[in-house]
């Protein structure tokens, strides 16, 4: 109603975001960029457990 008032019948119009074509592909490589260091987070993660448990068995063996 507020929009109506101020705006009249422009006010009632739906408001479409037009997105830059260029913003658009910098986005999206964000998003991609986003996805492959939380791969790389989560094997480097998956490492490093890897390596304390055979670590611990190592050491477990040497006694």
């Amino acid at each position: 109603m507020r929009k109506y008032l101020a705006k009249g019948k422009e006010g009632l119009k739906s408001e479409y975001r037009r997105i830059v074509p260029q913003v658009r592909l910098l986005e999206e490589e964000n998003a991609k960029l986003k996805r492959i260091i939380g791969n790389q987070a989560l094997e480097l993660e998956f490492k490093t457990e890897l390596l304390k448990k055979s670590d611990a068995h190592y050491q477990k063996e040497r006694k």
